[in-house]
């Protein structure tokens, strides 16, 4: 009788698995950000862009976590952009507050 094997997933499968989930938390951050900008330029909604990069910023650190998993130079690569949402959400957060 043949025996069933059970192997673990292959590490090529593990790092697609992991590519995918940084695809789709960086295109849930870009969109974030991108709100940012209709929000704060088109509708003058200064809280509302505020939320969206903060949010930018949150999903951008599970983001960091899944790429230095894949590759280091990948993860440092993007710690200048997870650099620049916090120094945007900062700079966003104070303009709502003056206003």
């Amino acid at each position: 009788t043949p025996v069933a094997r059970t192997s673990a997933p292959s590490a090529s499968s593990f790092m697609k698995s992991q590519l995918a989930i940084a695809v789709g938390l960086f295109a849930v951050s870009v969109a974030a950000a991108t709100l940012w900008s209709y929000w704060f330029y088109g509708l003058h909604e200064l809280g509302l862009a505020t939320a969206a990069l903060v949010a930018a910023a949150l999903v951008t650190l599970p983001l960091l976590i899944v790429v230095f998993t894949v590759s280091a130079l990948l993860g440092w690569l993007l710690v200048p952009y997870q650099l620049w949402l916090v120094t945007a959400a900062s700079l966003s957060w104070g303009y709502w507050h003056l206003n």
